[in-house]
C-alpha cells in the first residue's frame, strides 16, 4: 500500500555560489564552465565479460529448471548492482553541482535521435553499423537524460534555477570574441580560436558557451572575458574524482588464473602445517647438518 501527502515547506533559498554551465560528453561525463571534468563510473572491460559470462551460463540451462531461474537470478542481480552504482554516481553529482550552484545551464541534447540505429532497411542498408552501435551504447552509458532531470527537480527543491539551451555550435564558438569555425577545435580535448588565438580545454570551452547562452535566455549579467582567453594553467584542478566526491570507481586488477588443487595439500601448505612459525626451511647444500634460513 502506498499513499501521498503534502507538507510545507518553507521557501527554499539558492546558494551563494556563481552559475555554472555543464557540458555533458562521452570522454568526459560532463565538464563545467568552472574548469572541472567529472567521470561517471562505466562498465568496463571485465564487467561487461562478466556478464557475457553469466549469460552463456543461463543459456546452457535447461529451460523450466530450478538452475537456470538461479542462473537468471545471479545475472539480474549482477546487473542491478551496476544500475545501482550509476545511480549512486549521478546523485552525488547532482546534488554537489545542485547545492554549491544557484543557476545550472545545460545543452538540450536529443538522446533518442542521437542513438537511433544504423541498421537501415533490406532496400538501403545502413553504413558503419557496428561503429554506430558502440557510440550509441557509450551515449546511453552515459546517461545524460537522467542528469538531467535530477538537477531539474533538485535545483528547483533547493531553490535554484536549472534551464537547457540548444547544443548548436557550443563546441566551435570562441566565447572571447564569438568567432564560429570548425578549425577551433583541433581535436577532441585542444580548443584554439583561429581568430584571437583564445586557448582552453575543448569540453571546458563547450560548458562556458552553454552558460553565456543560458544567461542570455534568462536576462542575466553575461561574464566578459578578455581576448586571448585564459591560459590552460589558470584553471583550477581538472579531475574531480581526486575532490571530495569520487564518482568513478578504481580499476581492479585482474584476478590470477592460478589456483591452487583442492583435496591435496600443497608442498607449502605441508611446510607450513609442520613448521608452526610460518618459516620454510633450506635444504643444505652438500653433506650432513645445514642450517634453517628465513626468508623474507
Amino acid at each position: 500500500m502506498s499513499f501521498c501527502c503534502e507538507v510545507e515547506l518553507a521557501d527554499p533559498v539558492a546558494p551563494a555560489g556563481a552559475h555554472v554551465g555543464v557540458d555533458l560528453g562521452i570522454a568526459n561525463s560532463l565538464a563545467t564552465s568552472t574548469g572541472e571534468l567529472l567521470h561517471l563510473p562505466v562498465i568496463s572491460e571485465r564487467e561487461w565479460a562478466r556478464i557475457g559470462v553469466l549469460q552463456s551460463v543461463v543459456n546452457r540451462r535447461e529451460k523450466g529448471s530450478r538452475n537456470r531461474d538461479k542462473a537468471k537470478r545471479r545475472l539480474a542481480r549482477y546487473r542491478h548492482k551496476l544500475v545501482r552504482r550509476k545511480r549512486d554516481a549521478i546523485h552525488q553529482l547532482t546534488s554537489r553541482l545542485t547545492g554549491e550552484h544557484p543557476v545550472i545551464v545545460a545543452e538540450h541534447l536529443r538522446v533518442a535521435n542521437m542513438t537511433r540505429s544504423a541498421k537501415g532497411s533490406v532496400e538501403e542498408p545502413g553504413v558503419n553499423v557496428a561503429q554506430k552501435s558502440g557510440l550509441n551504447r557509450s551515449i546511453l552509458d552515459q546517461c545524460w537524460g537522467e542528469t538531467r532531470r535530477q538537477l531539474a527537480y533538485k535545483s528547483a527543491w533547493r531553490g535554484g534555477h536549472f534551464e537547457v539551451v540548444a547544443p548548436k555550435n557550443t563546441s566551435r564558438s570562441c566565447p572571447a570574441c564569438g568567432t564560429v569555425a570548425d578549425e577551433n577545435r583541433e581535436s577532441q580535448a585542444v580548443f584554439c580560436c583561429v581568430a584571437c588565438g583564445h586557448e582552453a580545454h575543448a569540453d571546458i570551452n563547450a560548458a562556458r558557451n552553454i552558460l553565456q547562452l543560458g544567461l542570455a535566455k534568462l536576462g542575466l549579467e553575461v561574464p566578459v572575458r578578455p581576448a586571448g582567453g585564459t591560459p590552460e594553467g589558470a584553471l583550477p584542478g581538472l579531475d574531480a574524482c581526486a575532490g571530495p566526491v569520487a564518482l568513478k570507481a578504481p580499476e581492479r586488477p585482474a584476478p590470477s588464473r592460478k589456483t591452487r588443487p583442492r583435496g591435496r595439500a600443497t608442498k607449502a601448505s605441508h611446510q607450513r602445517r609442520h613448521h608452526g612459525d610460518g618459516l620454510t626451511p633450506e635444504t643444505p647444500p652438500s653433506g650432513r647438518g645445514g642450517s634453517c634460513s628465513r626468508r623474507p
